[in-house]
Parts: C-alpha cells; sequence; structure tokens
C-alpha cells in the first residue's frame, strides 16, 4: 500500500505538538480511506473480482464521481477547496491502493448495515420459509402462511484491535517515509486479517459441500451439473432469479487459470468443436473471485449462489483513537473494526473438485 503524507502542511506546523496535530488530522483521514472508497466502488470493482458477462460491466470510476460522493460524505459544498484536496487524495488512493486490496469477499455476502444499531447481533431467518402463492377466486380469502419457521441463526459482533506508536523523533528529523510504512503496514494488516476471516467461511466448511465429480467426463460437464445441483437444492427458499441468478467461483489463484479454461468452453468454441470437452458450458457464471486465502492445495474451486442466507455486517468500520506515551516519546494509535458474518444456508455453496 502507498500511504501519501502531506508533508509541506506538516512541516508548516511550528512545534512537535502542532507537527502532531497536523499529522493526527492526515492519519486519521488516511486510515478511513479504504472503507470509504469501498463503499464508493462497490463490491463489483474490487480487484480480485473478475466479471464474466459483459450485462455485468460497470463504468470506470471518474474524479466526477468521487467528488459527488464526497459532498455526501463531508457534506460541503462541491466547489470547497478541501473537498477538492479530499477528490485527488481518494482517485491517487482508489488507482494505487484499491486494487491491491482483498475485499473480494465483498461480491459474496449480502450486507447487513449495523452501523449505529443498538444490538450487537444480528439475525439470519431460517432456510426455508414455507412460501407459498396461492391462486385466489374473486372475494375468496388469502391463505396465511401458518407454518412459517421461527428458527433463525443469531451472529454476535466481534472486534479486532491493534495499536502502533508515532515516534517523536521520526517528525523531529522529517521521516516522513517511516510514518508511511507504519500506516501502510498498519492498514494492510487489518485488512488481510478481515479477509481471512471471511473467506475462511467457506474454506472451512467440511465435506457435506463436496460434489461428487467422479461420474462426469470432464471439469465443463462437472460445473454444469454442480451448478443445477444448487438451484435444484435452492428452490422453494425464497431466493430471487434461481438459475438466472448466476453464480459466482472462488478459487486459489494458482486455480485461475484452470477456471477460464473450462470457462471458454461456450457454443461454437473450438475447444467444443473439437470435441475436447463433452458439451458446452451452460452455468451462467458472473463472476471469478481469486483469493491466497483460498489454500493452493485446495485442487477446485467453491461455487456459490452469493448473497441469499449468506451475509455479513459492520457495526465500525476500521477507526482510532490516540494518546500519548512518555515513556517512549511517542504518539499511540489504537484501531478497532467491528463486524461478522454467516453463512446461513450451505445448500447455496458446493466445492467442485477438478477433474
Amino acid at each position: 500500500m502507498t500511504i501519501h503524507l502531506n508533508r509541506d502542511a506538516i512541516n508548516k506546523a511550528e512545534g512537535t505538538e502542532a507537527k502532531l496535530k497536523a499529522l493526527m488530522g492526515q492519519v486519521t483521514f488516511i486510515l478511513g480511506m479504504a472503507a470509504t472508497s469501498q463503499k464508493m466502488l462497490g463490491a463489483q470493482r474490487m480487484g480480485n473480482v473478475q466479471q464474466v458477462g459483459k450485462q455485468l460491466k460497470v463504468e470506470a470510476i471518474t474524479t466526477t464521481a468521487v467528488k459527488a460522493f464526497l459532498a455526501q460524505k463531508f457534506n460541503v459544498a462541491s466547489d470547497n477547496p478541501n473537498l477538492v484536496n479530499y477528490t485527488n487524495r481518494h482517485v491517487q488512493f482508489i488507482h494505487e491502493n484499491m486494487p491491491e486490496l482483498d475485499m473480494g469477499y465483498e461480491a459474496l455476502f449480502d450486507h447487513v448495515n449495523m452501523e449505529g444499531a443498538t444490538q450487537d447481533y444480528f439475525e439470519i431467518n431460517a432456510a426455508n420459509m414455507n412460501a407459498a402463492w396461492n391462486v385466489r377466486k374473486p372475494g375468496e380469502k388469502t391463505k396465511l402462511r401458518t407454518r412459517v419457521q421461527d428458527d433463525s441463526m443469531q451472529v454476535k459482533m466481534i472486534e479486532l484491535a491493534d495499536g502502533l506508536q508515532l515516534l517523536d523523533r521520526w517528525l523531529q528529523f522529517n521521516e516522513f517515509y517511516k510514518i508511511e510504512e507504519a500506516l501502510s503496514e498498519f492498514i494492510n494488516a487489518y485488512y488481510d486479517k478481515k479477509a481471512a476471516f471471511h473467506y475462511g467461511l467457506f474454506t472451512q466448511l467440511g465435506a457435506e459441500v463436496d460434489f461428487n465429480v467422479t461420474s462426469y467426463a470432464d471439469n465443463v460437464v462437472a460445473i454444469n451439473a454442480a451448478a443445477a445441483a444448487i438451484h435444484r437444492k435452492l428452490r422453494g427458499k425464497g431466493l430471487p432469479g434461481g438459475e438466472n441468478a448466476g453464480l459466482t467461483i472462488l478459487c486459489a489463484p494458482e486455480k485461475v487459470g484452470e477456471v477460464e479454461k473450462m470457462l471458454t468452453a461456450t457454443r461454437g468454441s473450438a475447444i467444443v468443436d473439437q470435441g475436447t470437452v463433452k458439451q458446452p458450458i451452460t452455468a451462467r457464471i458472473n463472476q471469478v473471485i481469486s483469493t491466497t486465502h483460498v489454500p493452493a492445495s485446495k485442487a477446485g474451486y467453491y461455487l456459490i449462489r452469493r448473497g441469499g442466507r449468506i451475509k455479513k455486517a459492520d457495526w465500525k468500520p476500521l477507526t482510532t483513537e490516540e494518546g500519548r506515551d512518555i515513556i517512549v516519546s511517542a504518539k499511540q494509535i489504537v484501531g478497532c473494526g467491528q463486524y461478522n458474518c454467516a453463512i446461513g444456508d450451505t445448500d447455496q455453496v458446493l466445492f467442485v473438485p477438478f477433474k
């Protein structure tokens, strides 16, 4: 991650205390840039999310779009000089750093907004609510559902915390690069830990999500069958779209090449016409997400019906508190974030081994 401090603004301050105040104003802004940029970009634009269908392509981020978003966040006029500075710094941060942060998991979950909530948990409803739409004749009473399940999964908030120290002498001798390196490591470590937590929900699933591919001729036939199996299992569970909703592939980066080869087996392609595979791919794949949080030893991929009862929540984004450590002459920064996630229905996930 590349962090750029406004060194001129810090140097203009007179005295260590004034320099620290100028520095901490920038640090607070920088630590929130990733979360703000993530909201601005949306899950579809994360660096390790590859869009498969043309219908899912999104427009490029523009300075105008950033300025409009920040105008809402900071509640200042669009021609405010401070906002222009915010805008330029965010555009630079997005282009330099957001492709490097592993936030692909965002595309797998439906988001529950718990910021400002008065409870430290959210709930995922039972996997089958017995929804049944019946034909009603003119004047006939609606048949009420009396067998609605009240079961739910309660997902409690967790808090992740860490701290760092910014030494006075780094400011005294203008060693800004050390401050930038410390902030970079601090932010990287937080988002890497958060990514590992979310991906871990899938990689820690056991044999109950393994798809048996032994009876299928090749990888393309297997993914067609696996996709159909997911859609059949989810019938009647209230999820929209059926097979038209499409699926997401999650795999290790070492397996992306094999996945992409499989996805080229479209009707009329050489791989199909030459008989390399038995049939064209019919499974609708919307996205391919690759991450090192999936072990390289996983010789296959997770096929996922995203969203639905796969949910995540954030109670508090990465925020900081600061204090003074006179023993070592340093500014102490403690950061914390509050979130959690859960898979409420494992029928939305299959692990499909390669043939």
